[in-house]
């Protein structure tokens, strides 16, 4: 582990030196990759006071995070965000948890302790030639902490909104097998409620929070340099999730339920690997992941099995290969506990997907010049067999100099919803100006066999500079045009049970593209001190079908991509004026967010652009004990950052005071 002294004395060099994996598969400096990526190390997370992923995810640049709820969240990379966020690949040492119900992540189901996470690669664009499905506008990957570092830990946390307590235990069983054990309880209080809309009243709702977990890992040095892995986690949580109900039963055409989603979910992952030579290693991968969830809007079981074999060799002097295949089988029931929001046809369904991929790291100039050539063939059950090939070049002038460029396309598959799912998402009072009609209308999104995949081709170029050992910049310029987007096809009109009903067919009938720049600032002006700033700017041109529009003002953003900020700024310093004390200031500005919401009967409603200030202040009374005060959000009493797309009640988020005493022995 970095001392906090260690991590603000370290010079760009060594900072820019620091490796990663995900970005090529392999473990390589970060100046070596050619495409827009970024590290977050542990010792960040930890100055950070992030308390969960997706909070420490805002440490990245060009990263999209919103909080929805205490335990819910918004995650995307370069647009469509949302709680359903579909274009983003995320995984826990090399092992994906996204879920094919809807092809994004349920975040409140990663509950790992921070001090077990090594660091986080973040990839920004398209990462599908090594990754597959639906890794289209970015990967992210959660490296977990070897059991090299043995010892205990103990962090207890209160404060105004949360309370939490991890215990974790690390020990050598023999000289070569290393085991860790750990577990995490928190109970996160309720968001007030948003009052924003002029028929509903969240005020009844709970969104608070409570989640058990525990997991346990091994590793195991062969003595023929063979390492092996195992790793299981469990997870238990109970979710405050209120729902907004579309219903056409009553006048008011919704019903507000105080709903709870019981979430139980459990995994395992194996990884074996061996050098076969100095320039030859294998690795095979076998992942397990189960989860059933329950709540009053719909029921998701799953169970997922994952097999991926690879291996990099060197040809020659000038080729650096790495090739693998890979299976997955995932097979689901999904349900409605409401008997009416969600229809799925079949009930249950198996899917299975079947990959093989090669890259060549082709040393054009020795020290100087390489390009990077790769694709990937992926079947799936759905659109068959989807190719996804990838073009990268790198050029280092000098020491201080990096510059790539990359082409890369990827596919996004269909999800089970759009697929298989009729889902009500939406109904407004009649007579009103949304709804003239006598009758309460509903509005549903019908699934359809023929929804085919999106695709997506990027072109992107990026620069890093460090350009003093103090001072360090990273700015990265990309285009990315999409192809047979997602959207929903009007249809006519129909009375059922005294009911206007209006469906939406899923279709791949939009197009557009998303541009922007990402910059990153790095700067230790002392050896005590260091700055870190990042810009981040997008802009969105899709282009839906032209369709009569039977309500005028209204979009439904179940059925459109996703909604992001235009821009975002961060900036971070920190300061270690004695080795036993830290003090850090985190300031963030985002754009605002117009998003149209049927469920609200707001046509025109948007979240405003706010800007945010976390503080934090840790003393280390000793080597093994460390006490901090943690304030978030303080330059407002509370904020609105997202809306969830359909069915939840949204939240502001409250500003909070957390003290943590942790202690190592």
């Amino acid at each position: 582990m970095l001392a906090a002294e260690d991590l603000l004395s370290m010079d760009l060099e060594s900072l820019m030196a620091l490796e990663m994996t995900t970005a090529s598969r392999k473990l390589q400096p970060l100046s070596r990759t050619p495409t827009a990526a970024h590290v977050i190390t542990r010792e960040e997370i930890r100055r950070s006071g992030s308390r969960s992923v997706p909070e420490a995810l805002r440490l990245a640049p060009g990263v999209d995070v919103a909080q929805i709820s205490p335990s819910q969240w918004s995650v995307s990379i370069r647009g469509f965000g949302g709680r359903y966020a579909n274009k983003l690949l995320v995984l826990i040492d090399g092992r994906s948890i996204y879920t094919p119900t809807f092809n994004g992540v349920y975040w409140e189901q990663i509950d790992l302790p921070m001090d077990e996470i090594e660091r986080i690669e973040v990839v920004r664009g398209p990462g599908a030639t090594l990754w597959g499905e639906n890794a289209v506008n970015g990967v992210i990957n959660i490296i977990t902490r070897h059991t090299s570092d043995v010892g205990g830990r103990v962090d207890v946390r209160t404060g105004n909104l949360d309370n939490s307590i991890d215990l974790r235990w690390g020990d050598k069983a023999t000289e070569n097998l290393g085991y860790r054990v750990w577990l995490k309880h928190d109970e996160a209080e309720s968001f007030d409620a948003f009052s924003g809309s002029p028929v509903l009243d969240f005020s009844q709702f709970d969104s608070d929070c409570s989640r058990t977990s525990a997991g346990f890992r091994m590793d195991l040095e062969g003595r023929s340099g063979d390492q092996f892995t195992l790793q299981s986690g469990v997870l238990d949580l109970d979710q405050g999730q209120g729902t907004v109900f579309p219903v056409g039963t009553n006048t008011a055409g919704f019903e507000d339920i105080a709903d709870r989603a019981d979430v139980a979910s459990w995994n395992l992952r194996a990884n074996w690997t061996r050098s076969l030579s100095v320039s030859s290693e294998i690795a095979l991968q076998l992942s397990l992941d189960k989860y059933d969830r329950k709540s009053f809007a719909f029921s998701d079981q799953r169970r997922i099995s994952d097999l991926d074999f690879q291996h990099s060799l060197e040809a020659g002097k000038s080729h650096a290969l790495i090739w693998g295949l890979g299976w997955s089988e995932s097979s689901d029931r999904l349900g409605s506990q409401s008997g009416g929001l969600l229809e799925t046809v079949p009930g249950s369904r198996r899917l299975k997907t079947k990959s093989l991929f090669l890259q060549d790291d082709i040393t054009l100039v020795a020290d100087k010049a390489w390009l990077m050539l790769g694709v990937k063939a992926e079947e799936n059950d759905y659109t068959g067999v989807e190719w996804q090939p990838q073009l990268r070049g790198l050029w280092q002038p000098s020491l201080d100099w990096t510059l790539w460029a990359s082409g890369a396309s990827a596919a996004r598959v269909p999800s089970r919803t759009e697929r298989d799912s009729i889902l009500t998402i939406g109904s407004l009072r009649p007579n009103t100006e949304l709804n003239p009609a006598p009758l309460v209308s509903v509005t549903n999104t019908v699934g359809q066999t023929g929804f085919d995949r999106e695709r997506m081709t990027a072109w992107e170029i990026g620069v890093r500079n460090q350009i003093t050992k103090k001072l360090s910049f990273d700015l990265a310029l990309y285009y990315h045009d999409y192809d047979e987007l997602r959207e929903g096809e009007q249809q006519l009109p129909k009375l059922e049970n005294s009911q206007i009903v209006v469906d939406f067919l899923v279709r791949n009938t939009a197009s557009g593209s998303v541009s922007g720049a990402e910059f990153y600032l790095d700067w230790t002006p002392k050896d005590d001190w260091r700055v870190q700033l990042a810009l981040n700017h997008l802009s969105f041109n899709l282009k839906p079908q032209e369709q009569p529009n039977l309500f005028q003002n209204l979009n439904l953003p179940a059925l459109h991509s996703g909604f992001s900020p235009s821009y975002q700024a961060s900036l971070r310093i920190g300061w270690t004026p004695q080795p036993d004390l830290d003090l850090d200031v985190w300031i963030r500005a985002v754009d605002s967010l117009p998003i149209d919401l049927i469920q609200f009967e707001q046509a025109d409603s948007s979240v405003p652009a706010y800007q945010t200030l976390d503080a934090r202040v840790a003393w280390r009374p000793s080597p093994s004990l460390e006490i901090s005060l943690t304030g978030k959000n303080l330059l407002e009493e509370e904020h609105l950052e997202f809306l969830a797309e359909f069915w939840s009640s949204p939240r502001l988020v409250s500003r909070s005071l957390l003290a943590t005493a942790t202690y190592q022995f």
